[in-house]
């Protein structure tokens, strides 16, 4: 699954399309194509020393990694295609993996692909590929709408009144906080009619601030994301494997908790143990709407 991250900057609304593209391995094509499914992150917003977590869930197909499994993070600032290493990390078999990051403080505002290195993608000798990364934004605003008190209640009161406006329309997914104004995700499918109004509505928020917020609201800025699901969807699926007790018991899924998550784009699962086994059984009954943590819940207790 792949998100795709929009900016609309309040003042001149910029759209910027955030997919970054590279050559990517080519695999033998009379060997089964498989690809890992795409990587996600916890924040699509993020500032220096933030840290956010890159993960990728379990592929119902035998992955290929290039080294025992060790993959390499790095950040590649879009304009200027300068590299920061952020770290390595261990995939399980499936692919799926979680790691905390943090993007360097020498890494410049804008648009940031993280590329994941290691792991083959199969691509058509014919077609080319998408590389295989996920985007962010890195913005170094202040205030910090995300931890600055007064300007958290400002962004709240901006994000509650588009609510009011828009919160009926089923291309809407989820509406936050970000470090720099408020973000919007949308529905893939419904995205292109549907950006004028969430504009609009955001335009309206902020100048409806009282005089006393003006110069706060004014800063705030709007982010448009897309997921690939939307909410009813992710709704549908929830309820699903709500009811799906009978079927999650005797097959000895011990499901700790779940529901939708808009950052991912899926119904997000954490097990009270996590197994790539378990990972993969849950992906083939629910498909590529569900993700799995690779963290279980007694990691997340400690």
């Amino acid at each position: 699954m792949r998100r795709r991250l929009r900016t609309l900057l309040a003042a001149g609304v910029t759209l910027l399309c955030l997919i970054g593209t590279a050559g990517c391995a080519l695999v033998d094509p009379e060997a089964a194509h498989c690809s890992p499914r795409f990587p996600e992150t916890s924040d699509h917003v993020v500032r220096a020393g933030q840290v956010f977590t890159v993960s990728v869930s379990a592929s119902t197909c035998a992955v290929r990694f290039s080294d025992d499994r060790r993959l390499t993070l790095t950040a590649v600032d879009d304009r200027t295609q300068h590299r920061f290493p952020l770290g390595t990390v261990t995939a399980y078999p499936s692919g799926a993996f979680e790691k905390q990051v943090r993007l360097p403080t020498a890494a410049p505002t804008g648009s940031i692909s993280i590329f994941v290195d290691g792991v083959q993608t199969y691509c058509a000798a014919s077609a080319s590929c998408a590389a295989y990364a996920v985007n962010v934004i890195k913005v170094d605003t202040s205030p910090d709408f995300a931890t600055d008190q007064e300007a958290n209640a400002v962004a709240a009161r901006i994000a509650s009144s588009m609510e009011e406006a828009v919160g009926r329309r089923p291309s809407l997914v989820q509406l936050a906080v970000v470090s720099d104004g408020v973000e919007a995700t949308l529905y893939s499918g419904t995205y292109g009619r549907e950006t004028a109004v969430f504009t609009a509505a955001f335009a309206n928020a902020q100048a409806a601030a009282p005089s006393a917020d003006r110069a706060i609201a004014d800063a705030a800025q709007l982010h448009l994301t897309t997921s690939w699901n939307s909410r009813a969807q992710l709704d549908r699926l929830n309820t699903r494997i709500t009811r799906d007790g009978a079927w999650l018991q005797n097959h000895r899924l011990d499901l700790a908790r779940w529901g939708p998550d808009p950052a991912t784009g899926t119904v997000r699962i954490t097990l009270s143990r996590y197994t790539d086994a378990d990972a993969v059984a849950l992906t083939e009954r629910y498909g590529d709407a569900v993700s799995v943590s690779t963290r279980s819940i007694s990691t997340i207790a400690d």
